[in-house]
């Protein structure tokens, strides 16, 4: 059984994160990991880049919106049947990352 990741962003625009992220996906065995990325506020052009067996979910958060909607990222993690979310920013400087502490991994 593949190992599931969560991975919560803010949009795929054209950002160095949003493209990293969409490397990263692209350069993990699917056998072994299966991706769900989770825009908080709209997709962009890195959304296309994205494999086809990857789940992409748009929140269409506004500017207005509370700044976590805890209650609908829990909702979306649950539909995801346990995926592990992965909310580390890129910049951690070598932190684990939620999904990495859940998993016991570095």
């Amino acid at each position: 059984m593949p190992i599931r990741i969560m991975h919560v962003v803010d949009h795929l625009g054209k950002g160095g994160l949003e493209n990293g992220l969409v490397n990263l996906i692209n350069g993990l065995d699917p056998d072994r990991f299966e991706h769900v990325v989770y825009a908080m506020r709209q997709l962009g052009p890195n959304a296309a880049r994205l494999p086809g067996n990857v789940r992409v979910i748009c929140m269409g958060k506004r500017d207005a919106d509370f700044p976590v909607q805890i209650r609908r990222l829990a909702r979306e993690r649950g539909s995801t049947r346990g995926a592990f979310p992965e909310l580390g920013d890129g910049g951690s400087g070598g932190r684990r990352t939620l999904g990495a502490q859940l998993r016991g991994g570095a």
